[in-house]
């Protein structure tokens, strides 16, 4: 093996960062992983901000949300496209343009803003909810929490020696805070490499696990369009379009930020089995699922089997749209659902 080859002399200066400074990296790990675990402390005592950071991210990788490129490449079920897409957001916009860049101007920034991260993901996606994130669907995500987390905790890794760079240059061998900081620099292009690797693993699993095991947030699984009135909604709406099955004696749901007074039309299908059908507003909802009386819904579909309907939203807020099983037996569903923006 030519130890003077670029790619050994990368490795070895790679190894070297990391035998030098283990002990911070194990700090960052502490650190990162630590904000996961509160954050699910912070959702098992406020399920209510689970539930609400959950619609709010479910609308950003919508069709209308900022990242629906991610939620498209999942919906069309192509594992490789999905993997690849996911590479790109993650590396090129969630690592490099949130954390590094922003980073080489304010050296503190990756400790914060990778730690308030790993704190909605704990809030988000440790604590099962039934119905939305059951655990049989939250559990295989879990090595993707831990996989993408260490590619953040490695940023977070050589953005913070910057910071010691600055603060204390002689660990560096200089007494020049410009010239550690130079070193720091070059070493963050080196260690980025090792963020790539671990992004590249994580996509692919993920893919995978969500297109093959998971299905998206809210249980609605990839599935082709079969046209929904385009020419009365036009081209400013959004279009959602899934299936999956509901155990018998249970409830799912899934939810959706509406808007005031703009169409919404549902189609529902379930294959000859009825089912009830409801849709109602965030506090509707959470009075539902705790339990508590006095919730109303702005629409019932009693033993719906096959069935389109209108619902013109009274105000802005995350409706839930809550489909639930009377019966023995696991239902299979299939709905559609399109609304103005």
């Amino acid at each position: 093996m030519n130890i003077d080859h670029p790619a050994m002399r990368l490795l070895e200066d790679v190894k070297t960062i990391f035998r030098k400074d283990w002990k911070l990296f194990l700090i960052i790990n502490a650190i990162y992983f630590g904000a996961i675990l509160l954050g699910a402390l912070i959702a098992l005592a406020y399920p209510d901000l689970q539930i609400s950071l959950i619609a709010a991210t479910s609308q950003t990788y919508g069709s209308a949300g900022p990242l629906s490129i991610v939620g498209d490449a999942y919906l069309s079920g192509n594992i490789i496209i999905a993997a690849a897409i996911t590479f790109v957001v993650n590396f090129f916009f969630g690592t490099v343009g949130m954390i590094i860049i922003p980073s080489l101007i304010l050296p503190f920034w990756a400790l914060l803003f990778c730690a308030y991260r790993a704190l909605l993901w704990g809030i988000m996606l440790v604590v099962p909810v039934p119905g939305i994130m059951p655990l049989s669907v939250l559990a295989p995500h879990y090595l993707t929490l831990l996989l993408e987390g260490e590619a953040y905790v490695v940023a977070m890794f050589a953005c913070t020696r910057g910071l010691i760079a600055l603060l204390k240059p002689q660990s560096f061998g200089t007494d020049s805070r410009l010239q550690a900081y130079k070193k720091a620099i070059i070493d963050i292009g080196k260690l980025l490499i090792v963020v790539a690797l671990l992004l590249g693993v994580a996509a692919v699993y993920e893919a995978a696990e969500v297109i093959l095991v998971a299905g998206t947030a809210g249980g609605a699984t990839q599935g082709g369009q079969f046209g929904f009135y385009d020419e009365e909604f036009g081209a400013n709406s959004s279009y959602s379009n899934w299936t999956q099955t509901i155990p018998g004696n249970s409830s799912a749901w899934t939810s959706f930020g509406l808007s005031t007074g703009k169409l919404t039309r549902m189609h529902f299908e379930s294959y000859g089995t009825p089912i009830d059908v409801m849709i109602m507003d965030k506090n509707n909802f959470t009075a539902y699922n705790s339990g508590t009386a006095g919730w109303s819904a702005y629409v019932t579909k009693e033993d719906a089997v096959n069935e389109t309907f209108d619902f013109i939203p009274p105000h802005d807020d995350v409706y839930w749209i809550v489909m639930n099983n009377d019966g023995p037996e696991d239902v299979k569903i299939r709905m559609q659902l399109r609304y103005k923006l």
